[in-house]
């Protein structure tokens, strides 16, 4: 049995959106959200878009700009070209180098605190 992906919707670059998303499922955010996002699914916001708004989703991926808190029940990732603000609890988050980033973050994660043996 083939795994299914969630269902994406597509914001495009010229819409702009002013008011809360929500719904099952994914969105790629190409344009412009002025009020937040809440979804089931994936979302990603494309290179040159914007978020600004509280965002819950399963995955997030950045390219754009997101100004809001966010809830991420798994990976995020912050690509190069993005730029984000925020208090974020995420299970996993990959920050590439070059984004702008001022983030007060909250993810659980384990610390091997025992001292590392030499072999010999």
């Amino acid at each position: 049995m083939a795994l299914q992906r969630p269902e994406m919707s597509v914001l495009g670059p010229t819409t702009h959106v002013t008011g809360r998303v929500t719904g099952p499922g994914g969105l790629s955010v190409e344009g412009r959200i002025d009020g937040g996002v809440q979804l089931t699914g994936p979302c990603t916001i494309g290179t040159g878009a914007a978020v600004v708004g509280d965002m819950a989703a399963d995955t997030l991926d950045v390219a754009g700009t997101l100004t809001g808190d966010a809830v991420v029940a798994d990976r995020v990732v912050v690509r190069s070209s993005a730029t984000v603000r925020g208090k974020w609890r995420a299970a996993r988050v990959v920050i590439e180098p070059g984004a702008s980033v001022s983030l007060r973050l909250d993810s659980d994660f384990d610390l091997d605190l025992e001292p590392k043996r030499r072999s010999r």
